[in-house]
C-alpha cells in the first residue's frame, strides 16, 4: 500500500533542510507576470526570472524593487537582490533574486500566488479562483 504523498508542485514550497542555500523549496509557476520579465519559478525567499537581457553593470547584488502579478490582476511590489546570473542560450538570461525586508502581507500574497498556481495546474478554474 503506497502512502498519501502531495503532488510535487506543493512539496516544493515546503522548507528545506541539509545544503540546500535557499530558505525554502520553489515552486514553477506558469502565466504570472513580473516587471522584470518572465516568472520562472517562485519561493517565499526569491524568484526566478528569464529575459532578454543580461544584468547591467553593477546590478548584481543591488536591491532593487519590482512587481509580481497577483491573482486577482493586481501587482505585488516587492525587493530583491540579484544573487544569480545564468546564460541560458540565445537572448537568454536566467537572474535569480532573493527578496527582502517581506511584510505579512507580502508573504501571504505569495503564498496565494503559489496556491492559484497550483489550483490551474491541476485544473480547478481560473487564476482568480
Amino acid at each position: 500500500m503506497e502512502m498519501f504523498r502531495l503532488p510535487k508542485r506543493i512539496e516544493s514550497l515546503i522548507p528545506r533542510e541539509g545544503k540546500e542555500q535557499r530558505g525554502f523549496g520553489r515552486m514553477r509557476v506558469d502565466e504570472v507576470r513580473c516587471s522584470l520579465g518572465r516568472l520562472l519559478d517562485l519561493s517565499m525567499s526569491g524568484c526566478q526570472i528569464r529575459r532578454s537581457s543580461a544584468p547591467k553593470k553593477g546590478e548584481m547584488h543591488a536591491p532593487r524593487c519590482f512587481w509580481i502579478e497577483t491573482p486577482t490582476g493586481g501587482r505585488l511590489e516587492v525587493r530583491g537582490t540579484l544573487v544569480r546570473h545564468a546564460h541560458a542560450g540565445f537572448r537568454k538570461h536566467e537572474l535569480g533574486y532573493a527578496f527582502t525586508d517581506l511584510t505579512t502581507e507580502q508573504r501571504e500574497t505569495l503564498c496565494e500566488i503559489a496556491r492559484c498556481s497550483i489550483r490551474f495546474e491541476m485544473g480547478f478554474g481560473d487564476r482568480a479562483a
